[in-house]
């Protein structure tokens, strides 16, 4: 998983003051939900990340990585290039499928970096720029005053650009997933549980697995586990569990979340019809009243996508109980 990501919900200011005190609220359980997808995305991108570093170490027959993509930021340019061995990989040597990959990435980095160059011509943004990421050094994030990209957030330079930083990141998240062996969630989660079982056992310990209500419970992991397994494994451990917790409370959220947003598409789709009236209220002029009711429909519809995301995000949650569920049940018959 990972390009499941989806860009900011962002609702323009209509200049009519009861319409936009309604945005703003009806687009706090939108954005909530869309925060949701995107640290679900991004948690399972981390884990599968790490259970393919696991079972790298602790498999002797684990086939080696592809290669490791690195990323360097020029003034005027982004560079990817695939080492093996801190050695760069002829183009001509790639896989396949990882070669497409790095053409996709590449062109949206080219398309990154022509976004920038459109955000500095905005007064105080002259000097943004962009960095890799401390925790993932093949992501990328703008630096600039924060101040004004968030006063400008609706503007089309400043969404543009976020749009394809988001896209650049997502192509790269699954260009890295590819070199070191794509391995799915469900191989992932075994590679932890095997590694553990196989590190506690030579502490005369063991773990227990057993399926309960559909999920998968693991008792007999020693509180000091730091004191018996690699710390790789106890990373993956403890992102594990918080997968699990985030997935639980995921199921629950959504489904509350849902009644409050069907009252905001409701109440949404009476505003079209009253946009003259309170144009004239709001003393807007007769250009500022149709830019209001362009602005309004616009916003009226992103709003409306709310269902199709609740529904998105509903199903990618059961079918992630699922896959890791049906990953340790495997396990559990297999003893």
């Amino acid at each position: 998983m990972k390009g499941n990501q989806i860009p900011e919900i962002m609702m323009k200011n209509t200049k009519v003051p009861q319409f936009d005190d309604f945005f703003t609220k009806a687009s706090k359980p939108l954005e909530r939900l869309v925060s949701w997808n995107n640290e679900l995305d991004d948690m399972v991108f981390k884990f599968r990340k790490l259970g393919m570093d696991i079972r790298a170490a602790s498999t002797v027959d684990a086939p080696p990585p592809l290669g490791v993509l690195k990323i360097e930021i020029k003034v005027n340019d982004i560079i990817l290039t695939i080492f093996k061995d801190n050695k760069p990989i002829p183009e001509a040597s790639l896989d396949k499928v990882v070669k497409e990959r790095l053409t996709l990435v590449r062109k949206k980095a080219k398309l990154l970096q022509e976004r920038l160059v459109t955000l500095r011509k905005r007064q105080g943004l002259e000097e943004a720029t962009f960095k890799l990421k401390d925790d993932e050094p093949t992501q990328i994030e703008v630096v600039a005053n924060k101040s004004i990209l968030e006063a400008l957030k609706d503007e089309d330079e400043v969404a543009d650009l976020s749009r394809s930083l988001m896209k650049f990141n997502n192509r790269s998240a699954l260009l890295v997933l590819q070199l070191q062996g794509n391995l799915t969630l469900a191989e992932c989660v075994s590679a932890l549980i095997n590694s553990l079982k196989d590190e506690l056992k030579k502490k005369a310990k063991a773990i227990k697995l057993a399926i309960e209500d559909g999920m998968p419970k693991i008792e007999g992991i020693p509180d000091d586990l730091e004191n018996f397994v690699p710390e790789l494994v106890v990373r993956g451990w403890k992102l594990f569990n918080q997968l699990v917790d985030y997935l639980k409370n995921l199921k629950e959220n959504v489904a509350a979340l849902e009644p409050e947003l069907e009252q905001f598409i409701s109440e949404a789709k009476e505003l079209p019809a009253t946009v003259k009236s309170a144009a004239e209220s709001a003393s807007l002029s007769a250009m500022e009243t149709i830019k209001a009711g362009k602005i309004t429909a616009e916003n009226v519809k992103v709003l409306g996508t709310a269902p199709q995301i609740t529904k998105s995000l509903s199903s990618t949650v059961q079918d992630t109980l699922l896959e890791i569920a049906g990953s340790v049940e495997k396990l559990v018959n297999s003893n």
